[in-house]
């Protein structure tokens, strides 16, 4: 997603290991993109980063914070399977530079943001994407609605570039139980 997202708006690529460096990623491990929020923005991309998240508590609190908003199985699958911990000493630079609000957003406010024709970045459970049994978070880019399906880029695996998936089928791989509602809005303009 970070790679496509500066792709469309700096016109320029970013090799792998610019994005694990970025976003302090560590091998193995699922992405906190907050920290790579913090350099887009940097670079003139504007965010808006809608999360239930409040990052000065989770600063302060941590792990027994973040059991309290997400709950005890979304916060494990963070810290085992995520680079959570390593990455906590960046929410103050994070709150400086990222507008961030702390809520879960709705599928409406998705579909508003993409015919303002900004990209959004949404986590989602892969598995209920997938239709298979399972919990497995993923990140995935939207960028248009047609009135029925929202399209977007699924960097997989496999990848599936313009895949169309109904709003009700949306719904479900976002707002399963223990999701955070979080999305990230992209833009080279201001974001209402």
């Amino acid at each position: 997603v970070f790679r496509m997202v500066h792709q469309h708006f700096l016109g320029t690529d970013l090799t792998w290991e610019e994005i694990d460096r970025l976003t302090h990623a560590i091998p193995g491990k699922g992405t906190w993109t907050f920290v790579g929020l913090t350099e887009f923005v940097k670079k003139g991309i504007k965010i808006i980063h809608f999360e239930p998240i409040d990052y000065k508590r989770l600063y302060g609190e941590g792990i027994s914070y973040l059991k309290q908003v997400v709950g005890t199985d979304t916060a494990n699958y963070y810290i085992k399977k995520s680079n959570f911990i390593s990455v906590i000493p960046y929410i103050p630079e994070y709150l400086k530079f990222v507008k961030n609000e702390t809520r879960k957003a709705t599928t409406e406010e998705i579909i508003a943001f993409l015919k303002q024709e900004h990209l959004v970045g949404v986590e989602v459970n892969s598995d209920i994407l997938n239709y298979t049994p399972g919990f497995n978070l993923h990140y995935i880019l939207l960028y248009d609605f047609d009135g029925t399906h929202l399209i977007l880029h699924d960097p997989g695996l496999p990848p599936i570039k313009s895949r169309k998936i109904t709003t009700g089928d949306f719904e479900k791989c976002f707002n399963f139980p223990g999701s955070n509602g979080g999305i990230t809005v992209f833009s080279k303009k201001t974001i209402t």
